[in-house]
């Protein structure tokens, strides 16, 4: 998930507590070491398990759980974000009675208010209220309907799934009727505003398209073939699709330093851009993310797809930087116009995992091995703390403090991004390491981060003492992401029922979407169509410039560390 909203430092502040100044802290021994795929899957389940518990015992109802504290925060709307956000992954590890439990919750929501009357983000309810609900649709319809055997209930369930779904974009569609077509994102849906005349940013705008298209499609395969396409299913896409073009197209021109990159802050009244800072970083990344997954999901996005090969070009020829003495290191710097920034987060660690889904894609060797080589960035930057766990930024720039890299922000906060790109260096290499790498990683968590209700956030993941502080906030993300992809790493090869490479998409809050490549024709069938695009596409090659390809063959230092 690319987190957005500025909320959260606040929120990390004020939730600073110390691991030992509680019982409820005190962190349990480690278990024996698993060394079979299957015991370490088990584990992951456990640790799922786990939060779940605390979770319900604590929090149920409200959006996370304050994992040392033992009580509970409301920072995504009182819908139960949790409950909802962790859906598909109870799917995916078969807990039908965690998942009976869900789907009673989601029976009870009323999304056309909120408690409190506070500000709901359109971003953030986008990628974890819509994409949950719409992939636990997908599932349920079809590899995991044995988990509700009954016909009659599933057919209830799938119905109130989509339902409810319908009337969350009900609720927030207002948001995009401005003047550009810009949505906001800070949205008063009581009173149907949102907060003044705020710039909209590069991922809220550019990270709505496969959740709002997704919609679309689920919704026109329900209705009988011969029955029109109503006016308000298709407005879910044009209302993306308006906003988008602002981005595809961007003005000024200095907004775009390089070919495909752009700005991070949009006017909302004229869709212009406010600045041309950015990179694959917080507030822009999830846009470059869905150039690459909307084209995956339908041919009618396939020019999205095109600047996302005319970013990863520009993105490869001028932002690769390399720790101060490790050259075959791999990182990747933000930009400032043409100023390059030598600074990189845990947010941008997706950026492996996104390259080597784009290189099988396009049958792209350069950009798959470009993927590899960030990956294996981001677990350096991972293996140079003393947690081994990542912070939440570091400057490459050669104030030399840990492996080359200086940290700047020594949270931990669960994220999920490096261990996202374990997962996709694992499906498309077949390598073995990112098993490895993930296992590592799952250590750590449960070493420094376990608590006895669920998983806290580290303050500093370079302190390794008893009396470190942790942050007492386990965000929905944990449960939704990180724990989901460490049990498809785990489970991968040994009878998953979802692969990347066949007819499924993941959104940016790894929710798994059914590929339906625009093709709705087969309307009126449970499943809907699968598209074959994203097999047919693998044996495709797109080249990029004579430049890039001699980057990964020679390794040629294009940013100064130094």
């Amino acid at each position: 998930m690319r987190l957005f909203d500025t909320v959260i430092p606040f929120l990390l502040a004020a939730n600073v507590v110390s691991a030992s100044a509680t019982a409820a802290a005190a962190l349990t021994a480690p278990p024996a070491i698993p060394t079979t795929n299957s015991a370490r899957k088990a584990a992951v389940v456990a640790a799922f398990q786990h939060s779940w518990d605390g979770y319900t015992k604590h929090a149920w109802g409200h959006d996370d759980l304050r994992p040392i504290s033992n009580r509970y925060a409301d920072t995504r709307n009182r819908w139960g974000a949790t409950i909802i956000d962790s859906m598909s992954t109870a799917i995916l590890m078969g807990l039908d009675e965690v998942l009976l439990k869900q789907v009673e919750w989601v029976k009870t929501v009323n999304f056309t208010t909120t408690e409190k009357g506070g500000a709901v983000s359109l971003f953030e309810t986008t990628i974890r209220y819509i994409g949950g609900l719409l992939s636990a649709h997908d599932l349920l319809s079809g590899p995991y309907s044995h988990l509700i055997p009954d016909k009659a209930e599933r057919a209830e369930t799938l119905a109130l799934l989509v339902q409810q779904t319908e009337t969350l974009a009900d609720t927030l569609i207002y948001g995009f009727d401005t003047p550009s077509g810009i949505p906001h994102n800070n949205l008063y849906i009581r009173k149907k505003t949102w907060s003044g005349r705020d710039p909209s940013g590069l991922a809220v705008a550019g990270t709505l398209i496969l959740e709002w298209t997704r919609l679309r499609d689920v919704l026109v395969s329900k209705l009988p073939v011969e029955q029109p396409i109503p006016q308000k299913y298709q407005k879910y896409v044009d209302v993306t699709l308006r906003a988008q073009n602002h981005l595809m197209n961007p003005v000024p021109a200095s907004s775009e330093p390089f070919p495909g990159l752009v700005g991070a802050k949009i006017d909302v009244a004229t869709g212009q851009f406010l600045d041309a800072f950015g990179g694959w970083s917080g507030s822009t990344d999830s846009y470059y993310e869905y150039l690459l997954k909307s084209a995956l999901y339908t041919p009618e996005y396939r020019s999205f797809g095109n600047t996302w090969l005319k970013a990863v070009d520009s993105t490869l020829q001028h932002l690769i930087m390399h720790p101060q003495g490790y050259d075959d290191i791999w990182m990747v710097a933000e930009y400032n116009g043409t100023k390059i920034l030598p600074r990189m987060g845990h947010l941008t660690c997706f950026i492996g995992g996104n390259l080597m889904l784009g290189g099988w894609h396009y049958g792209n060797a350069t950009i798959s091995k470009a993927g590899e080589k960030l990956t294996e960035g981001c677990r350096w930057a991972y293996k140079s703390s003393e947690t081994g766990l990542g912070g939440e930024g570091w400057k490459v720039d050669g104030t030399v403090q840990y492996g080359g890299i200086s940290v700047t922000n020594a949270d931990y906060i669960l994220r999920p991004e490096v261990i996202e790109s374990y997962y996709y260096g694992l499906v498309f290499t077949g390598e073995e390491k990112y098993r490895d790498w993930a296992w590592e990683a799952f250590q750590s968590i449960e070493k420094y981060c376990k608590t006895g209700s669920g998983y806290m956030g580290l303050k500093d993941v370079n302190d390794v003492t008893e009396r470190r502080e942790g942050i007492d906030h386990m965000e929905s993300f944990f449960l939704a992401e990180t724990l989901k992809y460490l049990f498809l790493i785990f489970e991968w090869g040994e009878g998953q029922k979802i692969d990347m490479r066949e007819g499924w998409v993941f959104n940016t809050e790894a929710h798994p979407f059914r590929v339906q490549a625009g093709d709705i024709a087969n309307r009126g069938k449970e499943d809907g169509p699968v598209a074959k695009q994203a097999k047919e596409s693998s044996a495709r090659s797109i080249s990029v410039s004579s430049s890039t390809v001699a980057l990964l063959a020679f390794g040629a230092l294009l940013v100064s560390a130094v």
